[in-house]
Parts: C-alpha cells; sequence; structure tokens
C-alpha cells in the first residue's frame, strides 16, 4: 500500500503515504492516517487478536454489517425497483 513513518502507540496508529502533487489534490506531498483502534472496538463483538509474531505479525478483528447496511450501490437499488 506504500505507507511509510508508520508509528504505533497504545491504540493509534499514525502512518503517511507519498502521492503524486496534482492541482487536484492542493499539490499535497503525504497523505498521512491516523487511527485509533478503539473506534473499531464498538463494532465488534470480539477483541482486537494478534495473528502471528514478530514481523510476522497482524491485528484483527470480526465485525457484523448493519441490516440496513447497504450491499448494493443505490443506482442498482432504483432500477431494480423500476423493473
Amino acid at each position: 500500500m506504500g505507507y511509510e513513518d508508520i508509528f504505533i502507540s497504545k491504540c493509534w496508529i499514525n502512518s503517511a503515504r507519498t502521492i503524486e502533487p496534482k492541482e487536484e489534490n492542493g499539490w499535497t506531498k503525504r497523505y498521512p492516517r491516523f487511527i485509533n483502534l478503539d473506534y473499531l472496538k464498538a463494532f465488534s463483538d470480539q477483541e482486537i487478536q494478534q495473528v502471528g509474531q514478530g514481523q510476522n505479525a497482524f491485528y484483527r478483528f470480526e465485525n457484523r454489517l448493519d441490516a440496513n447496511y447497504l450491499l448494493l450501490p443505490l443506482h442498482l437499488i432504483r432500477f431494480e425497483a423500476w423493473v
């Protein structure tokens, strides 16, 4: 994914990605990301789990979709209703 300068502290993950500066993105050179894993725990029935060890470790959690979540784009739902 090209993220660099990854820093993890407690439940915060900070990283950045270098992008090509263009007029459309305001001549931005870096795209920073800040993720607080505490926010994700509210959506999960399970705790965040570590899978693997050392350099091969990653973290996961399970999440269920809300029953009201649209799985199809709105224009497809409208077409289906029209048909």
